[in-house]
């Protein structure tokens, strides 16, 4: 869905912002997850349970929209090389995969209207 090389270069940046902002780690270690995840690499791979991994996974993603991605939205733009084209094409992505989202997600799940709406109200660098 990311149609242009500037949403594609948007999505990119926001994902190293996730990880720069150490947003995975740190909702790994709210949530209480980073130990079961240890406990799980601790085993040698035949001997970890298929179970306990997918309900590993199945709580990283059930608390994704905890992560603060206004701020991974907004801060991205300063990786971009054309950080206002890229905000308009992730304006555009973030629409077109909402679109996509709700007839399967809750509207809310990953607050695309507040992030497009925030990123609507940046004023150019």
């Amino acid at each position: 869905m990311a149609d242009t090389p500037e949403a594609r270069e948007f999505l990119v940046a926001r994902n190293i912002c996730h990880c720069a902002l150490r947003h995975p780690l740190m909702m790994l270690k709210k949530e209480s997850l980073y130990a079961r995840a240890l406990k799980l690499l601790k085993r040698r791979p035949e001997q970890r349970s298929s179970e306990e991994l997918r309900d590993l996974i199945r709580d990283y993603i059930k608390n994704v929209p905890n992560l603060d991605h206004q701020k991974a939205d907004r801060e991205s733009l300063s990786l971009c090389l054309a950080p206002e084209k890229a905000r308009l094409a992730a304006i555009a992505f973030l629409n077109r995969w909402s679109q996509a989202l709700l007839p399967i997600m809750p509207w809310d799940w990953l607050d695309l209207p507040a992030r497009i709406h925030a990123l609507e109200k940046l004023t150019p660098p």
